[in-house]
């Protein structure tokens, strides 16, 4: 891919996270959801079939599938796997999609010192940066600071 500035006049600072690590939270998400889909179609093959279940059991199981989702789902789908720092706008890779989000639209940005992330917060949505997969963040958090009014830390 030719990465002329002539040709590309927004330039690119990107940072990634290694495949080795991204790739698996793929496998994660398919076992998750095929968690959920497994077990409400579990339960409604039991009422459609005319089967007796016991619904005490029912709900400890769904309670489980409640603390498994809480707990995977949103570090799975809101982690950043890449950002790329352009002229005008950021580019947030996540697990499922890429977001080009303009500077001035961006929220706010804070490292909670008891979580292993950071929260970049958009108007649309929040993004967990890991602060040891996507390589240099101190340089990621000054670019950051830079670019965005309020700060929290």
């Amino acid at each position: 891919m030719n990465t002329n500035f002539t040709t590309n006049p927004d330039p690119i600072l990107r940072f990634r996270r290694h495949p080795l690590k991204h790739f698996p939270r793929y496998f994660f998400l398919i076992i998750v959801l095929g968690m959920n889909i497994s077990m409400w179609m579990s339960v409604w093959t039991r009422l459609h079939s005319g089967f007796a279940f016991d619904l005490g059991q029912e709900a400890i199981q769904f309670a489980f599938l409640l603390m498994v989702d809480l707990y995977l789902l949103p570090t799975l789908v809101l982690e950043v796997n890449s950002l790329g720092f352009a002229n005008r706008t950021l580019i947030v890779g996540a697990l499922l999609w890429r977001s080009k989000i303009p500077y001035e639209s961006l929220r706010g940005f804070w490292m909670p010192k008891y979580l292993a992330f950071a929260v970049l917060r958009t108007p649309r949505c929040f993004y967990l940066i890991r602060r040891k997969d996507l390589g240099d963040f101190d340089r990621i958090m000054d670019l950051m600071v830079e670019k965005i009014v309020e700060k929290k830390y």
